[in-house]
């Protein structure tokens, strides 16, 4: 056994020796660490031109983390780091990034050619989160917040938090969207933000989310905003959690915090197909200014519940009808249910078929709790 134990004590030592030679230690202000990562797109010129930027850190002894942008510009992305690393006198230490940064114009373009460049690379962070920006990215990047060492920080735990209160999913990241690009009857979404004045202080801006961008394959098919995307969000994902409300007058309201659950059944009659959409929610009352006794009234709660899950079922409706008229996607990724019943690799257009389909929406409301009480 001790023998044993020697042995393995010199394969150790010989491995350490053998991953540590040549390498040398440096220190966080020798290195160029790497928060963010924005994409833009030129077409004005003969020949389409690729903007990268890396968003880096900058480290100083006694002196609060800041951050730069670098800018590398070329015909081809690969070129884009040669172009960058002849304006940089540090090391890119890669596989930190927070978030990756696209603009629309480029999303519309197609970014398969970036999804190859950083698949390609093993040091990319498959868990950063994916954004598209309107307009280019540049400003995001080099727009300082207060508190934050970087824009690049503050859009991760915008992303991150995101969640909390509209429906928005967790599954923002590079590896969902490598996953979802490849899939037949899937589509992408991912957050869409914008750099706005804000609207208490005109001449300052801030970064927020506007909506949510719907990428097919690797192309930008439209654009959903805030209002929508909650509605969608609560239809096309399972598990997720945001605030519904009825209000009759400005003055009187009930705000409902709820947790959502997603079935999907598809039915193939025919040639045609049908979606029932099940939604199953439950949660707790934050605000009421509407119901005087619900707490003790279950005829009050049964009536709010059955008021609410009608709103909403017309809210489903009201997105549906937009989707199928105007958007003229699978937003819904339905697509993917009736492959996954029916069989794949049929050749038939999801996004053809869905918009064509008949979708029912089912939504049941359950009230859990009504907080402390009424004040």
């Amino acid at each position: 056994m001790k023998k044993k134990n020697f042995i393995m004590i010199i394969l150790f030592i010989f491995f350490f020796t053998f991953i540590t030679i040549g390498l040398e230690p440096k220190s966080a202000e020798d290195v160029a660490i790497i928060a963010g990562t924005g994409v833009d797109i030129d077409k004005s010129a003969a020949q389409v031109i690729y903007n990268f930027y890396r968003d880096i850190y900058v480290f100083k002894e006694n002196d609060p983390t800041s951050h730069m942008v670098l800018t590398g510009s070329a015909s081809t992305i690969a070129q884009t780091r040669q172009e960058r690393h002849v304006k940089s006198n540090k090391k890119e230490i890669l596989g930190q990034e927070k978030i990756f940064l696209i603009s629309d114009e480029y999303a519309e373009f197609g970014i398969k050619g970036l999804l190859d460049s950083f698949y390609k690379n093993p040091t990319t962070n498959n868990a950063s989160y994916i954004l598209i920006c309107k307009g280019k990215s540049l400003p995001y990047l080099e727009h300082e917040i207060p508190g934050y060492p970087s824009s690049s920080d503050f859009m991760e735990g915008l992303v991150e938090n995101s969640k909390e209160y509209n429906f928005f999913s967790e599954n923002y990241n590079l590896m969902d969207l490598y996953i979802r690009s490849s899939a037949e009857g899937r589509t992408t979404a991912l957050p869409y933000i914008e750099l706005q004045e804000s609207d208490e202080n005109s001449k300052k801006k801030e970064i927020k989310i506007i909506g949510t961008a719907i990428l097919k394959k690797d192309k930008l098919v439209a654009t959903v905003d805030i209002e929508d995307s909650r509605i969608m969000n609560l239809l096309r994902e399972n598990k997720v959690r945001g605030m519904l409300r009825i209000q009759e007058e400005p003055q009187k309201f009930i705000e409902y915090y709820g947790r959502s659950k997603r079935k999907v059944k598809c039915i193939k009659e025919g040639d045609k197909y049908k979606f029932i959409i099940n939604l199953d929610i439950k949660g707790d009352i934050v605000s009421n200014e509407l119901y005087k006794n619900i707490i003790t009234d279950v005829k009050q709660k049964k009536d709010f519940e059955k008021k609410l899950a009608e709103k909403t079922e017309k809210m489903c409706n009201d997105f549906l009808d937009k989707m199928k008229k105007e958007y003229k996607a699978d937003c819904l990724e339905l697509g993917k249910v009736a492959a996954e019943t029916y069989g794949r690799r049929t050749g038939i257009d999801w996004d053809k078929v869905v918009t064509d389909s008949i979708i029912e929406v089912n939504v049941k409301i359950k009230v859990d709790t009504q907080g402390r009480g009424d004040y």
